[in-house]
């Protein structure tokens, strides 16, 4: 699971939600993060911020 803190909408050209001010992207594999980037950056959208997020509830699984 990745965060991209971002001024504009991701939703329009991602699937994904938003969780606070980070649009939340859960990836397959991390090779992916590139193309979503890409995408994001041929649109002139500014990125702030990307960061893994890791969800507490695997931790607690392993």
């Amino acid at each position: 699971m990745i965060g991209i803190r971002s001024p504009q909408n991701l939703s329009d050209i991602l699937d994904g939600y938003y969780e606070g001010e980070y649009f939340m992207i859960k990836l397959n594999d991390p090779s992916e993060l590139n193309n979503i980037l890409k995408r994001i950056l041929e649109r002139g959208i500014v990125v702030y911020e990307v960061k893994e997020l890791k969800n507490p509830l695997e931790d607690l699984l392993r």
